[in-house]
């Protein structure tokens, strides 16, 4: 409704349901706050601190005594869809306040935040058999080809092959990142990541894509659509989407926002890591390589995307610290760790590789035949 905002709580001790009237004013501030993150233009500050404010006044502070502690799992309203929750401040903005972006009071700081396309998709996603991870398959295509319009993206290319030091699997980049290959090899992958350029499409959803190369690919035009994607069978556990727009979309009443990423979602993938607006690539990269070394020592992704921005806020100056350079990545639906105690599994690994070079120091040693 338009005058009465309804909003459903669920915690495994109680079940809640609120209603608050509102009025334009809420709309407003709405429109402020997703304009200033979508933006690739600065806008003024206080207005960004007043509607943030405003916002997170309404919709969470209500509930927040029986939010300590608390992982939040958010389904938000179509006109909420695209907008970030991580980056509400819970400080009201007053004039002598000095902006300093990366010292804002925001609600990532508080708690880790996930998100759902709708309560009736998470609730199948609940029923599926758990799968163990079983592989991580990477796609970082090249540009530049003659007639290409796209810029080519080599740190894209140089992540991927960070990312190959942590797991095992494929990898593919530049020519091999073909749509071919993507189909071939994304069905019964763990973990997919695709570092690519991506198209959005507001008046045809179904025609939103990704760039992936089409140089040596003879059975693909390297343009993965939408629709393609919600014909595929994608059993993976998390799907990465390091593209702009991934997230973004058409809002449609009853459905939500129209995306790429929702395409993915819909072929099977359990989990999505996507982009609400068009960013700088840099700070994805930079969050994306905390998330996974997070994921690795047993965090649930949700928590793995706090630490990540928190991480990206702490290293960063104030100019480089708005949100619409860190706040667009989002995990939508199961938030469950990958990788349970694989961090304690690693210690005891290696506590025991020291262990036995230790033994077999000593026994050296003892034999007379150490030198």
């Amino acid at each position: 409704s338009d005058s009465v905002l309804y909003t459903f709580m669920f915690t495994k001790e109680l079940f809640k349901l609120t209603t608050l009237k509102i009025d334009s004013s809420l709309y407003k501030s709405l429109r402020f706050y997703n304009e200033f993150l979508h933006s690739k233009y600065m806008l003024s500050y206080d207005t960004f601190r007043m509607a943030s404010y405003t916002l997170y006044k309404t919709l969470v502070a209500p509930f927040e005594p029986l939010l300590q502690g608390k992982n939040l799992l958010i389904v938000p309203d179509i006109k909420m869809g695209l907008m970030s929750f991580e980056s509400l401040t819970d400080e009201p903005y007053t004039e002598d306040y000095r902006p300093d972006y990366s010292r804002e009071h925001y609600l990532v700081r508080k708690y880790p935040i996930g998100y759902a396309f709708s309560a009736t998709l998470l609730a199948g996603d609940s029923n599926r058999k758990k799968k163990r991870p079983r592989g991580f398959t990477r796609f970082a295509p090249g540009y530049g080809s003659p007639g290409d319009s796209l810029e080519d993206y080599p740190f894209g290319q140089r992540n991927l092959k960070y990312l190959a030091r942590m797991f095992f699997g494929k990898a593919f980049t530049g020519k091999s990142a073909t749509e071919s290959n993507f189909r071939k090899y994304s069905g019964n992958r763990s973990i997919v990541h695709i570092f690519a350029h991506g198209f959005e499409n507001d008046e045809t959803p179904s025609l939103s894509r990704i760039y992936l190369s089409s140089a040596d690919d003879t059975l693909e035009d390297g343009l993965l659509h939408a629709y393609e994607v919600s014909n595929m069978s994608l059993n993976a556990e998390m799907i990465v989407l390091a593209s702009c727009y991934s997230g973004s979309g058409k809002l449609s009443e009853g459905e939500g926002v129209l995306s790429i990423g929702r395409s993915f979602f819909n072929a099977g993938c359990k989990s999505l890591v996507m982009s609400l607006w068009g960013a700088p690539a840099e700070p994805a990269i930079e969050e994306l390589s905390v998330f996974y070394r997070q994921l690795l020592l047993g965090k649930r992704k949700d928590e793995a995307m706090r630490l990540a921005k928190l991480r990206y806020l702490e290293k960063s100056d104030p100019s480089n610290a708005q949100p619409r350079l860190w706040a667009n990545l989002v995990v939508i639906g199961n938030q469950h760790a990958l990788y349970h105690h694989l961090g304690l599994k690693i210690i005891l690994i290696v506590l025991i590789a020291v262990l036995l070079f230790a033994v077999a120091v000593g026994y050296r040693k003892k034999s007379g035949k150490f030198s």
